[in-house]
């Protein structure tokens, strides 16, 4: 049980941040995050679905984890539908149970799916602060896999609207989500910040990395989701055009997670004669996953060019970068603005010109070694978690000052 006196308890947040899209485990943001607030002396408490290997309680760095188990729902409208009905009421137990027990102060909830914004609404009404960590844009990500129903999204875009003006202060990921969620809600620019996604840089620097550029073959990597939106069959469509059309046996790829494509993509590639040059690990502690890319000569980010794509900062390349990889990805807004000069990009989300851009890379160790230096330097220089931090931490002052002028108007 942590102590604390009572001059720091003036100081110090208890707060509680609910993911329902994925694992604390694999999730760096939500970790950073946490480690960050952890080191300023706040107590934290993180509640998540379960997946495989995840134990139902686990403490991690002073950070308390709790899993609830998350079965698996149908795919589409209907089966989104019902893993949030079901999440909604499990997390809901969950978070009025700590209410209860530990008298949070702060509930910081990510987002997908919005909806969870009525329960931090409903810890407002008691008391709590209610920080919206709005990972993703659900109104362009419903028009990107739902389409033909065109007034869902009025409603997604309603509920998005009501979770950020519930919200004592909102955090995005990107630019462009910034400018986004400030055109369309209406709020003002003191209720918003910008805290982007990073890696730490406690690996070695770039030097420290053997670039893989003697090998008689060239292994491609990918960490990630792999739904819908993630691309992920561009790129075995990259591969059979490698692998079959130009003949290519000495390049292998490496794919790294899971989603709810995980199955069909397996199928796919067997179906495109992928076997033995396409490798699906699952999903893999992050420890794991390092081990894993370090062989890989380069790393790809097949996301495709669409509304929602161009506002994410997506983990994976930045994730790249810090190991010094260089990166082949689709033009997409923000991920040219992370990567810069680090990445060659593949136009009109064409899987041959992806292929065409892996070939460049597999072709030429020079260019994936300077590729992979200006990486890690904008990692280093720019882009890791600690450039993201301070930003955080200013929110997070700003309502432990909220928090004490509560406590003085009491007394």
């Amino acid at each position: 049980m942590l102590v604390v006196d009572s001059e720091s308890s003036n100081r110090c947040l208890r707060v509680v941040i609910v993911i329902e899209n994925t694992s604390y485990t694999y999730d760096s943001r939500i970790s950073n995050i946490a480690r960050t607030l952890r080191r300023e002396r706040h107590q934290v408490w993180v509640i998540c679905p379960r997946y495989p290997g995840d134990p139902w309680k686990r403490v991690e760095h002073g950070i308390t984890v709790y899993s609830y188990p998350l079965p698996r729902f149908p795919a589409g409208v209907i089966g989104h539908l019902l893993e949030y009905i079901y999440s909604f009421a499990v997390i809901g137990v969950m978070t009025l149970t700590a209410f209860f027990k530990i008298r949070f102060d702060v509930i910081h909830i990510c987002n997908p799916p919005d909806v969870m914004f009525l329960l931090g609404r409903f810890f407002r009404l008691l008391g709590c602060k209610f920080v919206f960590d709005l990972h993703d844009l659900c109104p362009e990500l419903w028009q990107l896999r739902y389409r033909k129903w065109p007034l869902g999204h009025k409603l997604v875009l309603g509920v998005e609207r009501l979770a950020v003006k519930a919200a004592d202060h909102v955090l995005v990921t990107s630019e462009t989500a910034l400018q986004r969620i400030r055109d369309r809600s209406g709020i003002g620019y003191h209720s918003v910040t910008m805290v982007r996604n990073g890696p730490n840089i406690d690996r070695p620097s770039a030097a420290s990395f053997k670039i893989a550029t003697e090998w008689n073959s060239i292994e491609v990597g990918y960490v990630g989701q792999m739904n819908p939106q993630d691309g992920v069959d561009k790129l075995l469509l990259a591969a059979h055009h490698i692998r079959h059309d130009l003949g290519r046996t000495d390049i292998r790829f490496v794919l790294i997670g899971g989603g709810s494509s995980f199955d069909m993509l397996r199928g796919m590639a067997s179906q495109l004669g992928l076997s033995d040059c396409v490798s699906f690990t699952g999903f893999l502690a992050p420890q794991d996953v390092v081990a894993r890319l370090l062989p890989c000569a380069l790393c790809v980010q097949p996301d495709p060019k669409n509304r929602f794509n161009d506002s994410c900062v997506m983990v994976k390349s930045l994730e790249y970068m810090a190991l010094a990889k260089p990166v082949v990805a689709f033009d997409l807004d923000e991920t040219r603005r992370v990567c810069g000069d680090a990445a060659l990009y593949a136009s009109g989300n064409c899987p041959r010109n992806l292929a065409n851009e892996i070939l460049a890379l597999a072709d030429d160790p020079a260019l994936r070694h300077n590729l992979g230096t200006r990486g890690r330097r904008r990692v280093e220089e720019q882009l890791a978690w600690s450039f993201s931090e301070p930003r955080l931490l200013d929110v997070y002052r700003s309502l432990v000052k909220s928090k004490a002028g509560v406590r003085q108007l009491a007394v």
